[in-house]
């Protein structure tokens, strides 16, 4: 097989776990179940992801615009945007991962507190907690 079905299959994954950890969540048993499965840890539009992956795609021409006034030699052909990339991706895992431990923090310090000398009556627990 091509490995252009590798990346888009990769691509079809990563964006179904980013659309999983937002509010909304994902439909994933469609046909079977019309049940959201959500994370419920970032925002539909969260700017920090939004700069990260702004600065992934702006890195590389920053990068080529002044590599090529520093170096004229046979460095010219360098590719710059493999480390952006990468860069950009493992930020967005890490805050991801951060904000989804935050979140199961806060949810089960809530599900402890006492409210007027009762427990809450309401209180979803998280569901990454099951994956940490």
């Amino acid at each position: 097989m091509d490995g252009s079905f590798f990346a888009a299959l990769i691509a079809v994954a990563s964006h179904l776990a980013l659309d999983w950890t937002n509010v909304y969540g994902i439909r994933l048993l469609l046909p079977f179940s019309g049940r959201w499965l959500r994370a419920d840890i970032t925002s539909v539009v969260d700017l920090w992801i939004w700069a990260v992956l702004a600065l992934g795609i702006a890195g590389p021409f920053l990068a080529r615009l002044v590599g090529s006034e520093i170096a004229s030699g046979p460095n010219r052909e360098r590719h710059h945007g493999r480390g952006f990339a990468w860069f950009a991706l493992l930020a967005v895992l890490l805050y991801d991962c951060a904000r989804g431990v935050l979140h199961a923090r806060a949810v089960a310090s809530l599900g402890t507190r006492l409210y007027d000398d009762t427990v809450p009556s309401r209180w979803q627990p998280c569901p990454i907690r099951s994956i940490l």
